[in-house]
């Protein structure tokens, strides 16, 4: 093996080095893109569920209250309790799966 070829050789591997460091950066990058948007979601999927939830019941509430007025009470108190307690249910499942610990 002469000089040449050792010299060709070494450039090559430098060659290889560096492409396999910028994978590596490349891959790093994304795998940390990816961390953040996934705590991102998590959290807004929490403010979603502690604010978003209430404030939806709500104005569900005041709307059927200042807008339907002329119903039946029976019917009226229906319409408040089967979408409440249905909204209160899922909820109480979305809970029992939800972890903290997991952010």
């Amino acid at each position: 093996m002469t000089d040449k070829e050792l010299d060709l050789l070494f450039a090559e591997s430098a060659q290889r080095h560096n492409a396999v460091e910028q994978i590596n950066r490349q891959v790093m990058h994304m795998v940390r893109r990816d961390l953040r948007r996934k705590r991102l979601r998590k959290w807004a999927r929490l403010l979603g569920i502690s604010f978003g939830l209430p404030v939806a019941v709500v104005i569900y509430a005041y709307l059927l209250y200042a807008y339907m007025p002329q119903l039946p009470e029976q019917l009226r108190i229906a319409s408040f309790v089967l979408p409440i307690a249905t909204i209160a249910i899922l909820l109480a499942r979305k809970l029992r799966s939800f972890s903290v610990t997991d952010m």
